[in-house]
């Protein structure tokens, strides 16, 4: 049930998203995520399976929290998602996109120097752990911080990235887990 009511809630909240009613998708979001008590089937014994179904279903509640981040963020509540967001990275140190709100949210709540901290940790996880250096995005937004460039878009070009992304639709993950 709770499954169900997440992916209703998610959809719900995808769809104001991308409609521009981003007070009323916070809340959808907000609440599809106060069902989720933590990684699905981690105290059951599964086979890959059941395994792989978790997986997804456990990406699926990771993209819905980058979609709640940014209606926040978008509605200026910074300070709110960053505890969430460190630990969050905590469980997905290589999620860029969690990498670069946490920058935004620093930034935007006047914390500009920790911002590029955060940025300089980001690049040695990569740099260290993979030989990579942070996506093109990650990298303009630590340009504009070191800037100290207002740069009154970037949630706005956050929001309407999500106008132009796939949402979930109540039913259609939790009818493959079954």
């Amino acid at each position: 049930m709770d499954l169900c009511r997440f992916e209703t809630l998610a959809a719900q909240g995808g769809t104001a998203l991308r409609q521009g009613n981003v007070p009323r998708a916070a809340e959808l979001l907000e609440e599809a995520l106060t069902l989720w008590r933590g990684p699905l089937v981690s105290n059951v014994k599964h086979g890959p399976v059941l395994g792989a179904h978790a997986t997804g279903l456990n990406e699926e509640r990771l993209r819905v929290v980058e979609q709640c981040v940014d209606a926040q963020l978008f509605l200026g509540r910074y300070h709110e998602v960053l505890t969430g967001l460190r630990g969050l990275l905590v469980e997905h140190p290589l999620a860029e996109g969690l990498w670069q709100r946490l920058l935004l949210a620093l930034y935007r709540s006047g914390r500009r120097l920790e911002a590029i901290q955060e940025y300089r940790r980001l690049h040695r996880i990569l740099g260290d752990g993979l030989g990579l250096e942070p996506s093109r995005s990650v990298q303009r937004l630590y340009e504009a911080v070191l800037a100290s460039d207002p740069a009154p878009d970037l949630e706005r070009i956050a929001l309407s990235a999500w106008r132009d992304r796939a949402v979930i639709r109540p039913g259609t993950v939790s009818r493959h887990v079954a």
